[in-house]
């Protein structure tokens, strides 16, 4: 099985979509990365490794074809990219960054740019019929979601409460 190991940042620095969301809420623009990359590895039966440098702005959960990962204070995600790397395999790497697409080939492994990457992914969520965007609304809110309606709510509780 083929197996894409995404270089999270570098793909959402490079991509306007993601920049435009990035420039507003960066809880969401991870949100809607890993919402892209599931929906992708669901439809094509690959696995995804999603990187990120530092630490998760939320609790993450992963599922069968993706696994996401944040290097934390003491490693990088190129670092986390290149173990990842070591079989060389049916690995693809998804990153811009020239350093590292030079390490990965002498690993044996193969990348594609995040423009590539990110066309793939939206050919295959403007694929996506509008039943199945139904359907998954049915499953309920994502985790981000709930947040941001928590927030609502309990802004417009504060609101009441300062009402002489």
């Amino acid at each position: 099985m083929i197996k894409y190991i995404v270089d999270g940042h570098n793909t959402i620095n490079s991509i306007p979509n993601y920049i435009n969301i990035l420039e507003n809420d960066y809880p969401t623009c991870i949100e809607k990365i890993i919402d892209d990359c599931e929906l992708y590895s669901f439809k094509k039966n690959i696995k995804i490794n999603l990187v990120f440098d530092g630490n998760p702005p939320f609790a993450i959960q992963n599922n069968n074809n993706i696994s996401i990962f944040f290097s934390g204070k003491e490693k990088d995600a190129d670092t986390l990219i290149i173990e990842q790397s070591q079989s060389g395999k049916n690995i693809i790497v998804i990153t811009n960054d020239k350093d590292l697409r030079r390490h990965i080939v002498s690993l044996g492994s193969k990348y594609i740019s995040t423009y590539e990457f990110y066309y793939l992914i939206s050919l295959k969520i403007k694929n996506t019929s509008k039943s199945n965007e139904i359907n998954s609304k049915k499953n309920g809110l994502n985790t981000h979601e709930v947040k941001w309606w928590k927030n609502e709510m309990l802004k417009e509780i504060e609101k009441k409460k300062n009402i002489p």
